[in-house]
């Protein structure tokens, strides 16, 4: 029976491994020398953030997974923290301290000096920085999956190293490929960072290219859209390749409910000092970045003579971080209403389609094979989703409205957060779908197998199992929607009707001016929102676990 089940897993990822190779082979046949440029200078981007963020975070992951590292759980907190901040909450912060008027130029010769992070630097830097939390989740994810009585087995064959190269590097390795692809993913379609930093990739052409001809209201495939037809080609590769990784690293990690605490390595004499490196890490990862935008809602500029004297006040810093949710009440009101309701419609679809493919007793022990192609649906939907960039899906849902000659379907694109909804239900599907699969797959398989026998549907099962023993999984899981659409520029900035501005979009208008006191001030209150919503998070997966 295992290796039938084995062969049906490895199958699905050798025709994934084909596709990828194909894909990208097209892309490079039907590029231009000016695709071929932005393509190289993506690529370039995107090696450069891998080396920063691959080797801290695998190091991160294992020393906080497979150790006996003090304070654990309050660094996962810390981690989960820093997976949730937008990726424009974290430009805005090492802006303001390293960036344009940040206060490291200002303290060496004034703007006349050039600051650390500009240009091409300055978004490898930030994108490389955002990619370390993710790192340490792709890779202490497969670290904690992976299989207990395996390496225990192999124990008592070989030492502990040899242990660590024949089974624990081969796994981290292969984690850190798919942070890798990860990384590349979302790159290629962000736009974020290299707009800030006047960077020219893949996904600005994207966005121009999909943007003009939708601006002059071409329905069929344009010129400029045809222009990016081989970045997507080889995005689409990347993501098959992410997706034959991520299938590799399940495989491996056998079924969620045979899983144990992984085995840790005691550091000994070592814990401490490594303690201390890692604290100093997570320092440079989150508390700078905050130091930094705190220090500016405190600046001062006095006129004394001639000349303007800078200066720093606590009292305004607090002023204006008590006054900065009321002078941008609006904004923060749209962005929670979009957020919330395309989380909600986002959780409704993924709530049937994990059910749908959550174990063996939905369909009998005898179709286990079948679960398992129902589980790669999921996940190459869930890939695909994650792979399309923003701008790409927000033009593709705006081209859709104007296609409509309905008067009410123009009056809901014009007068509603329709669009913005729509497209970020889509975004976030994929993250809240995971998740929720991950609740479900958890349940006894006994459980839903006697139910079955009993004579209960799918939706029976659903609603008498799966909903009432993951609720507060069901619920974490919207509360990760929310933080997701509250992180989102570019899929919401091109679909919001006149009148309506979401706290991202403004506040990455207003970074381009440089990270000025207001600014900081609203940034922290969103990293404030956002530290809520993610200790909120936290406690509910602590309660489910121990729910169990």
């Amino acid at each position: 029976m295992a290796s039938n089940l084995e062969h049906e897993l490895r199958r699905p990822g050798a025709w994934l491994l084909v596709l990828f190779a194909a894909t990208v082979g097209l892309a490079g046949a039907m590029s231009s020398s000016r695709t071929h440029a932005l393509l190289w200078r993506t690529t370039q981007l995107s090696a450069a953030a891998m080396l920063v963020a691959i080797p801290i975070g695998t190091w991160l992951a294992w020393t906080m997974v497979r150790t006996d590292l003090p304070a654990r759980r309050l660094l996962g907190g810390i981690l989960l923290f820093t997976v949730a901040m937008p990726l424009y909450l974290q430009a805005a912060a090492w802006n303001a301290g390293f960036g344009q008027q940040g206060w490291w130029q200002l303290s060496q010769s004034g703007l006349a000096s050039e600051p650390l992070l500009f240009g091409f630097r300055g978004a490898a830097l930030v994108h490389g920085l955002a990619a370390i939390p993710w790192t340490i989740f792709i890779v202490g994810a497969e670290l904690w999956l992976a299989r207990r009585d395996q390496e225990e087995a192999a124990l008592l064959d070989g030492s502990q190293g040899q242990v660590a190269l024949t089974i624990t590097a081969p796994r981290m390795a292969m984690a850190a490929l798919a942070a890798m692809l990860w990384i590349a993913v979302t790159i290629a379609g962000e736009i974020t960072v290299t707009d800030l930093y006047q960077v020219r990739t893949y996904a600005e052409e994207l966005y121009v290219g999909f943007a003009i001809d939708t601006l002059e209201g071409d329905s069929t495939v344009g010129p400029a859209t045809m222009g990016a037809l081989p970045g997507m080609i080889m995005l689409a590769g990347l993501t098959l390749g992410l997706f034959f990784v991520g299938w590799q690293l399940w495989w491996r990690a056998g079924t969620l409910e045979s899983l144990s605490e992984p085995r840790r390595v005691r550091l000994g004499r070592w814990r401490w000092p490594m303690l201390a490196s890692v604290l100093l890490v997570l320092f440079l990862l989150v508390d700078l970045p905050l130091l930094n935008l705190f220090y500016k809602c405190g600046v001062t500029v006095e006129q004394v003579g001639e000349a303007r004297v800078r200066g720093w006040s606590f009292g305004k810093a607090m002023t204006l971080l008590t006054t900065a949710p009321f002078a941008f009440r609006e904004e923060i009101g749209w962005s929670l209403a979009i957020s919330q309701l395309s989380s909600l419609l986002a959780l409704s679809m993924a709530v049937p389609l994990a059910w749908w493919a959550r174990g063996r007793s939905a369909v009998g022990v005898a179709s286990e094979h079948l679960v398992r192609w129902r589980i790669a649906t999921i996940g190459l939907l869930a890939a695909v989703l994650l792979a399309i960039p923003g701008p790409l899906l927000a033009l593709a849902v705006i081209r859709i409205f104007q296609a409509s000659e309905s008067d009410w379907v123009g009056w809901l694109y014009s007068h509603s957060i329709a669009a913005p909804t729509i497209v970020l239900t889509l975004k976030t599907l994929p993250i809240v779908l995971l998740v929720t699969w991950h609740g479900f797959a958890s349940i006894a398989s006994e459980t839903t197998e006697a139910a079955r026998l009993a004579g209960a549907r799918f939706w029976n099962q659903l609603f008498s199992i799966g909903i009432p023993q993951r609720s507060a999984l069901l619920l974490s899981a919207w509360l990760i929607g929310v933080i997701l659409s509250l992180g989102d520029v570019t899929s919401s900035i091109l679909t919001v009707p006149p009148g309506v501005t979401t706290v991202a979009i403004r506040i990455f208008g207003l970074m381009h001016y440089g990270v000025e006191d207001k600014l900081a001030a609203i940034c922290l209150a969103m990293v404030a929102i956002i530290a809520i919503l993610t200790a909120l998070v936290g406690l509910l997966w602590r309660g489910q676990d121990k729910m169990r």
